[in-house]
């Protein structure tokens, strides 16, 4: 009697059955489906990977050839090594078929070939994505600090300690040449310091420090950066001004002293503020003398040239200490610890105020809206806002106990004694949603204010105050470097 194989199921005739055709041509079936179906799974010429060998080409526009090779279809995959470190998005032509584009899994176009490193890509709706990069992240590109630990904010820098107890009362955070650099500064009479990161990298770009005091916010226009002084020893120059720097180098530019009436020079310095004459930029620093005797409001071109000054505007309206100042469309808003007054921009007269609010110390920071108008930091946690000539429009909810106001479009940022906030605006302005947040002891509140709040949809200078240590830069985006 026959029998059945183990694996295939072929019948196998005894020694004494007589040939039977039937039996043979099945057991040939059975053959040769069982070959067409391992042939189906050995990989077609466009599933396997080709070797091109070292590319040739410029730089970032490499080319090759190879004989198998006459179209781009989606799979086909190909192994190549490079024939120099590329420094921009690079392009592979093989066979003369086209340019094509170098990615990684993320769509990142590549720029970070090096030299005989081996490289394998698959081509996919053209593009050539590169295979096995770890996640997708290559240098030179951003992972969130979410992604990596699980919280909003990540620290980059390494603070320096200082030998004595500052302040860092004042920080900008800009972008400059595509990049994103944090600045904050501490102050004394005869002794001040500015510093300036890159926010992703945490790399200190700068230090400087100098013997007369640097007094007010930190503002960035372009690569330039403005702050007031007070030069009490008359080391250069003497008296109350402007300083202009190199932002990404901390080089001066320019140093110009304020004139104005009624006295010799000024000998209080209290911010500084981008205003608009018209679509120019300037910078307005607010200034006094004595006491509280005079105030003053001195306008600067961006090259850091005195243009004008104010009268003296506690005679016209400012009946009390001014701290805050910014720029809003032709007015410049100078706001006390509970009053807001609003002045011209270009002639500097006095336009109105506010009603005073209800309290001592309750106004957090000024800064403009993302619908063209005002919005002041309530120290109840309120925020409101205002159009350009002081009508009241939306409050709303923030944090209680916030200082440091700043915004940037649609972004908002505030400070209390333990936690950094960042809020979003909606497009209309009417409401407000929490975006992120850090946990950060800085000592800081509403009789110890905070000049200029370093803060960006992305970044925070945190706010030092009695502390040896120079500020924390946090980052919600971290920058691969290698």
């Amino acid at each position: 009697m026959s029998t059945d194989t183990a694996n295939y199921g072929f019948t196998k005739d005894n020694e004494d059955d007589f040939y039977n055709v039937n039996v043979v041509n099945a057991n040939l079936d059975k053959i040769d489906t069982e070959m067409k179906r391992i042939e189906n799974t050995i990989p077609t010429p466009t599933d396997s990977v080709k070797w091109l060998g070292t590319v040739a080409g410029t730089t970032n526009a490499l080319t090759v050839t190879h004989a198998a090779i006459t179209s781009y279809s989606d799979g086909l995959g190909v192994s190549f090594a490079a024939n120099a470190n590329s420094s921009a998005a690079t392009t592979l032509n093989i066979n003369g078929l086209g340019a094509i584009p170098i990615k990684n899994s993320k769509g990142t176009a590549v720029s970070n070939l090096k030299t005989n490193g081996v490289y394998t890509a698959r081509y996919r709706a053209g593009a050539f994505i590169l295979q096995g990069e770890g996640g997708g992240y290559g240098v030179g590109e951003t992972i969130r600090a979410m992604d990596v630990i699980n919280r909003s904010y990540i620290q980059t820098n390494v603070p320096v300690q200082n030998v004595g107890y500052y302040a860092y009362a004042a920080g900008a955070v800009a972008t400059i040449n595509g990049e994103e650099y944090a600045f904050a500064r501490r102050n004394s009479t005869r002794d001040s310091q500015m510093v300036c990161w890159n926010t992703r990298t945490g790399f200190t770009m700068w230090r400087r420090s100098v013997a007369y005091d640097w007094a007010t916010s930190i503002q960035v226009v372009g690569d330039r950066l403005y702050i007031g002084y007070y030069d009490y020893d008359n080391v250069a120059g003497g008296g109350v001004g402007l300083e202009t720097m190199i932002a990404l180098t901390g080089q001066r530019l320019k140093m110009e002293k304020a004139t104005v009436p009624l006295v010799s020079a000024a000998n209080a310095v209290y911010n500084i503020a981008v205003t608009f004459n018209g679509p120019t930029k300037e910078i307005t620093v607010l200034c006094g003398w004595g006491s509280g005797t005079y105030y003053f409001l001195c306008r600067y071109n961006l090259d850091g040239t005195f243009l004008a000054s104010s009268g003296d505007l506690k005679g016209v309206g400012l009946d009390e200490y001014p701290f805050y100042i910014v720029g809003v469309d032709t007015r410049t808003f100078v706001a006390s610890y509970n009053t807001i007054y609003m002045f011209g921009s270009v002639g500097l007269g006095y336009a109105g105020k506010t009603s005073a609010f209800s309290g001592s110390y309750v106004i957090g920071g000024i800064a403009p809206n993302n619908t063209g108008g005002l919005c002041m930091l309530h120290t109840s946690g309120i925020l409101y806002n205002y159009t350009t000539s002081l009508v009241a429009g939306p409050q709303l909810s923030i944090a209680s106990n916030a200082v440091g106001l700043t915004t940037q479009g649609d972004w908002l940022g505030v400070v209390s004694a333990m936690t950094l906030s960042l809020y979003k605006f909606a497009a209309d302005g009417k409401s407000i949603s929490s975006e992120a947040a850090a946990s950060y002891q800085n000592d800081y509140n509403t009789s110890y204010v905070i000049k200029s709040l370093g803060v960006s949809e992305n970044a925070f200078v945190v706010p030092t105050r009695n502390s040896q240590l120079e500020p924390p830069v946090l980052t919600r985006t971290l920058k691969i470097l290698r």
